[in-house]
C-alpha cells in the first residue's frame, strides 16, 4: 500500500540523515548473514525494531562490507492486523532514540 511505501521512504530518509548511510528499505525482512557475524550484531529488539537494528549495527560491524540486495515485493493478500500509522511512529522514535543511545559493545556513529 501507498502509506507502507511512504512510510518505508520516511525511514530511510531518517536513517540517511541520522546516520548518513544510504539503505532502500529498512524494513525489509529478508538478512543473509554468516553466522559467526551474529554475536557481533548485539541485538536486543524482539520486536518490529529488529529488521532497523541487524540492518544499522551490521553496517556499524561490517562497514564496506555491508550490502544491500533490492527485491522486488508484491502486494500482500488479505487484511493486515498491523497499523503502520503507529508502527512507522514507532520506527521513527526508536530508529533516533538509537542514534543517540549508546549500547555496550557498539561504537557510537561517530
Amino acid at each position: 500500500p501507498f502509506t507502507l511505501q511512504l512510510g518505508v521512504k520516511v525511514l530511510n530518509l531518517e536513517i540517511f540523515f541520522l546516520y548518513a548511510i544510504i539503505i532502500h528499505d529498512s524494513l525489509s525482512g529478508m538478512w543473509v548473514f554468516e553466522r559467526s557475524v551474529v554475536p557481533s550484531l548485539h541485538l536486543t529488539e524482539g520486536d518490529w525494531n529488529l529488521s532497523p537494528q541487524i540492518k544499522l549495527n551490521a553496517h556499524k560491524y561490517l562497514g564496506d562490507r555491508f550490502g544491500e540486495i533490492k527485491v522486488t515485493q508484491r502486494t500482500r493478500l488479505g487484511e493486515t492486523k498491523q497499523s503502520y500509522v503507529k508502527t512507522g511512529l514507532g520506527h521513527l522514535k526508536w530508529i533516533f532514540k538509537n542514534r543517540f543511545t549508546q549500547r555496550e559493545g557498539i561504537q557510537s556513529a561517530d
